[in-house]
């Protein structure tokens, strides 16, 4: 796996690798985030994906909180997944893999950020693939295609959310 390499042997190319898987993974993510029906709901996987807006600043003070204890157990995979939103998903691996901290090879807590980073490609990895199995059963299908009605409020909903949150704000 690319990110046991990397904290196995870190660099700044290898860094770069790891920056680069984040674009195409999140982009897929964004294609498919409007669905908010069906198996994405369970569990709060949509959250879990991407905790957005963080309005608070939560994914980085949890993101630090869980840097700082440096507890294996709280990464277990298991422990994590059950564990904050916050620092589950691709908002919490984008801060971590463009902290500066992360170019610091040599730092003592070079380690701890790349426990944490196993953490969350993993926790993504699974979440992604349970949402794939979930979504092959044809119950999960068929409450998205139903009548057309579920498919259409999430696409307007996403549409809406779009304008608010990522429109409006900025400009």
């Amino acid at each position: 796996m690319l990110f046991r390499s990397f904290c196995a042997a870190p660099g700044g190319d290898a860094l770069n690798a790891v920056q680069h898987t984040h674009a195409p993974a999140f982009l897929a993510w964004q294609g498919v985030q409007h669905i908010r029906v069906g198996p994405v709901q369970l569990f709060m996987r949509e959250f879990r994906f991407q905790l957005w807006p963080d309005k608070r600043g939560s994914v980085g003070r949890h993101l630090q909180r869980l840097i700082a204890e440096a507890d294996p157990a709280a990464l277990a995979p298991q422990r994590f997944a059950t564990g904050s939103v916050a620092v589950q998903g691709f908002s919490a691996f984008e801060q971590l893999i463009h902290d500066p901290a992360m170019a610091r090879f040599d730092d003592p807590g070079f380690a701890p950020r790349c426990r944490v980073l196993r953490a969350i490609a993993a926790n993504l990895d699974s979440m992604a693939a349970e949402l794939d199995r979930a979504w092959r059963i044809p119950e999960a299908s068929a409450a998205l295609a139903g009548d057309g009605t579920a498919a259409l409020v999430a696409v307007h909903n996403q549409l809406e959310r779009i304008l608010t949150q990522k429109l409006d704000l900025p400009l």
